[in-house]
This record gives structure tokens, sequence and C-alpha cells, in this order.
């Protein structure tokens, strides 16, 4: 009984912890998208690539894109 009880409580813990990183990485993100926005003079482009750099990494995708377009 107690083992099963302490696999419970590991799996709970290890699920939070898994939230807890998934949020931090997403205020990261957003944090940083923020602070592009603020130093950018109104172009958008900067903007647009920190949010997609930030999107693929969060979602761990792989993405080619061409900066010259």
């Amino acid at each position: 009984m107690i083992a099963i009880g302490n696999v419970r409580l590991f799996d709970e813990v290890q699920a939070k912890t898994r939230d807890l990183t998934e949020s931090l990485e997403q205020q990261t993100a957003t944090s940083e998208v923020l602070e592009v926005i603020s130093a950018s003079t109104g172009e958008l482009q900067p903007v647009f690539k920190s949010m997609l750099d930030n999107a693929t990494r969060i979602c761990g995708a792989k993405l080619w894109y061409d900066e010259s377009l």
C-alpha cells in the first residue's frame, strides 16, 4: 500500500513539474516577445521573428524559413 501511494505521489509531482515547466517556458517566451516589441520602432519583422522563434522552440518544431522574404 505504501509503495502504491508513493508511486501515485511521485506521478503527481512529476505532472505538476511538467505543468510548471511549460508555464515558465510560455511566460519566458511572452517576456521575450514583449521585449522585442518595446525595442522595435514600429518594425513588425523583428516582432514576428521573435514570435516564430519562441513558438517553434516551445513546440519543439523544426522550421526552416527564408529571412530574405
